[in-house]
C-alpha cells in the first residue's frame, strides 16, 4: 500500500542495504544541481520513495527509509528552505521494499548500470534467498534468470564454506557480484571502486592512445583487433555492457537464423 504526502528531509534516512549503486551513500553533485535548478524554475520534481520500515514480525520501527530519489532529496535540500518534499509512502515487508527499490532503480532519471543491477540482484538472493523467487529478482534487477541461477549456486558454496571453516568471517560475501563470484580469491587483493575507478581511467587512456582513430576510421578492423587481443572476453564485455539479456537474444536470433537456414537447405534437396 502507498500514500502521498510531504515529509521535511530531515525525516527520512538512508540505508546503506537499499543503496545500489557503486557509490553507495555519496551522489552524483551535478546530477544534484541539475535538479536543483529545476525547482528554483518553480517547477516540481517526482516524488521520492521511501518505506515506512518495519520488522519482519510486521512492527513498524519508527524509521521512514529511502527507497528512491536521493538526488531529488539532496536537490531540495541544496535549497536550505523548509519546503518538504513530495514523497510516496510505501507500507509493507521487506522484502516487497527491496523488489520496489530495484524497480525505481531501473527506471529513474539515472539508472543504475548493468554492473549496479547485478550486484543488486546479488544482494537480494544474499539477504532472501529462496524466499524471493527467481522471478520476483530478474523482475526487480533486470539481470537473467540464468543469472540469478548462478548467483544461487554461488549463495550455497558460500553457506558450505562458513559450515566447514570456523573462520567465519573469512568466507563472508561482500555483497559484489564480480568480487564474490570467484571460486578462489587466493591472494586476490579486491579494490575499493575509487582504486578501480583510477585504474579503469589510466587504463583506456593507454587504449585510446594505441588504437587513435581506428574506431572512426576503420571500426571492422578495431572490432578485430579487440577479438585478437581478448578472443575468450568478448561474450563477457557484451553482457557486462549491454546486459545477459540483450546477449541472450542475440543467441536466440542466431539459433533461430541457422535453423531457419538449415530448413531451407533441406527443402533445396
Amino acid at each position: 500500500m502507498t500514500t502521498q504526502t510531504t515529509l521535511a528531509a530531515g525525516k527520512i534516512c538512508r540505508d546503506q542495504n537499499l543503496s545500489f549503486r557503486h557509490a553507495g551513500l555519496r551522489l552524483d553533485r551535478d546530477h544534484i544541481r541539475t535538479l536543483a535548478a529545476v525547482l528554483k524554475r518553480g517547477r516540481e520534481l517526482d516524488p521520492i520513495t521511501a518505506w515506512r520500515e518495519q520488522t519482519d514480525e510486521g512492527v513498524l520501527t519508527g524509521r521512514t527509509v529511502l527507497l528512491d530519489g536521493a538526488h531529488r532529496m539532496a536537490a531540495y535540500a541544496s535549497l536550505k528552505t523548509q519546503r518538504e518534499i513530495p514523497i510516496t509512502i510505501f507500507e509493507g515487508t521487506k522484502k516487497e521494499a527491496w523488489k520496489l527499490a530495484g524497480l525505481q532503480g531501473s527506471k529513474a532519471s539515472l539508472p543504475l548500470s548493468v554492473a549496479e543491477r547485478t550486484n543488486m540482484a546479488w544482494r537480494m538472493v544474499l539477504e532472501f534467498g529462496y524466499q524471493m523467487s527467481k522471478a520476483e529478482i530478474t523482475q526487480s534487477s533486470g539481470v537473467s534468470d540464468k543469472t540469478v541461477a548462478i548467483m544461487r549456486k554461488r549463495r550455497k558454496v558460500f553457506a558450505a564454506n562458513n559450515d566447514a571453516s570456523s573462520d567465519d568471517a573469512a568466507k563472508q560475501p561482500t555483497g559484489i557480484w564480480w568480487q564474490d563470484r570467484r571460486e578462489e580469491m587466493g591472494n586476490f587483493d579486491p579494490m575499493s571502486d575509487e582504486q578501480r575507478e583510477v585504474k579503469a581511467t589510466a587504463i583506456s587512456k593507454e587504449l585510446r592512445r594505441v588504437v587513435g582513430m581506428t574506431p572512426r576510421q576503420d571500426w571492422e578492423l578495431f572490432a578485430l583487433s579487440i577479438g585478437y587481443a581478448f578472443p575468450t572476453h568478448i561474450a563477457s564485455l557484451a553482457q557486462w555492457h549491454l546486459g545477459a539479456d540483450w546477449l541472450e537474444e542475440q543467441e536466440e536470433a542466431v539459433a533461430d537464423w541457422t535453423g531457419a537456414m538449415g530448413d531451407e537447405e533441406n527443402t533445396d534437396f
